[in-house]
């Protein structure tokens, strides 16, 4: 087994190794079981049963490292999966909380917007009022300018310009 997967297992590395070097060491496994297997079925007739006992004890034990690493693989797959999973959803929730905020803020603008529109509606109507109501306490007289200085008659003694 290599160094990688004795660590792994035995609990020593406590991060996951990095999936490029996991393929890297699985590819390498996996060729070297190739060429023990098909050294094996070329020299089938010529090795005795302790040699061949010991190449397929190899061959096992090498099958069995590539599964473990296999595994390895699997999961380092799977946890990246999950951590996509989850940076997707809270993606979701943080563009569905920030459209909920412009949302809200939108809705307080226009209700602002309104309560202003309607104070000065008032305003308006007020000073509409009060000018009324000050329009009909004051005689008419006062409420026309002075025109005694373009009054012809009194200047001109009665005859005009013409």
């Amino acid at each position: 087994m290599s160094s990688l997967i004795h660590g792994f297992v035995a609990g020593e590395n406590e991060s996951v190794p990095s999936s490029l070097g996991t393929t890297e060491e699985f590819a390498a496994l996996l060729k070297d079981l190739k060429t023990k297997h098909q050294s094996l079925a070329d020299h089938a007739g010529s090795l005795s049963e302790e040699g061949w006992t010991k190449q397929v004890g190899a061959i096992g034990t090498l099958t069995t490292h590539l599964g473990s690493l296999l595994d390895l693989l699997k999961g380092v797959g799977e946890s990246k999966l999950k951590a996509r999973e989850k940076k997707k959803r809270w993606r979701k929730r943080h563009l569905q909380k920030l459209k909920r905020v412009r949302d809200e803020r939108l809705k307080r603008r226009e209700n602002l917007h309104e309560q202003v529109d309607s104070w000065r509606a008032e305003w308006v109507q007020k000073d509409i009022k009060e000018r009324e109501v000050m329009l009909q306490k004051t005689p008419l007289p006062e409420l026309l300018p002075d025109r005694s200085h373009l009054d012809v008659t009194e200047t001109t003694g009665g005859k005009g310009n013409r």
